[in-house]
């Protein structure tokens, strides 16, 4: 089984008149035979304990009305993970990936994550309901995709720019709404699959532009 022990410590508040909130939390996590999935080095799927590890940071998050109808938003977070004892052989299961002998660090942790965002909604009076427009920034920094930190299990640090324009009527039962996702088209990896006896190693591309057109109607 899988165990963790949490501490935490934070702030909670509303400022400016409530205008302004601002939120803190600092964290330790401990865990107790973390649970984990990957290859073995002939491809089959596993899971197993990876070991006892720490992780460690803080995470910020705020909201500012600057104007009536203007918000603004920004979530940051820092994270630090590493290994306080291994339930596998590294030297013999990294080694095809030549990172038999490094610090690993767990994967799909990024140090440094943020998010910024803006959104701006009409009064009620526009056209009887209100328009919201919007748009928000995800950045994630370096981080890696698989177990063993390999080269290959690398995804840089990148970016996504997403966009919303909605439409809601006066009585609030009916929403429109068209959204974009990675408007910037950036090309970024969520996975990978390896198989190192094979010398396969495979990527799965995270989506490209897309377009979304949503109606909502609430009973």
């Amino acid at each position: 089984p899988e165990e963790i022990t949490t501490y935490e410590v934070g702030l909670k508040s509303d400022l400016w008149q409530r205008k302004w909130r601002l939120n803190l939390a600092l964290f330790l996590n401990d865990y107790k035979d973390l649970q984990g999935t990957g290859t073995d080095p002939n491809g089959n799927f596993i899971r197993f304990s990876l070991g006892d590890v720490e992780t460690s940071g803080g995470e910020l998050e705020t909201t500012i009305v600057a104007a009536p109808g203007l918000q603004f938003n920004a979530n940051v977070g820092l994270l630090d993970t590493k290994f306080t004892s291994k339930n596998f052989n590294q030297e013999i299961d990294c080694a095809p990936y030549g990172t038999g002998e490094i610090d690993l660090k767990l994967k799909y942790s990024p140090k440094t994550s943020y998010r910024l965002g803006a959104l701006y909604t009409t009064p009620n009076k526009v056209a009887g309901g209100h328009f919201s427009i919007g748009a928000n920034y995800n950045y994630k920094s370096e981080h890696f995709l698989g177990f063993c930190n390999a080269g290959a299990q690398t995804q840089k640090a990148y970016g996504l720019v997403d966009g919303i324009i909605a439409y809601d009527t006066a009585n609030g039962r009916w929403r429109f709404e068209i959204a974009g996702k990675n408007l910037t088209n950036e090309d970024y990896i969520i996975g990978v699959f390896a198989i190192p006896g094979l010398r396969i190693v495979s990527g799965y591309i995270g989506p490209p532009r897309f377009y979304t057109l949503t109606a909502k109607f609430r009973f």
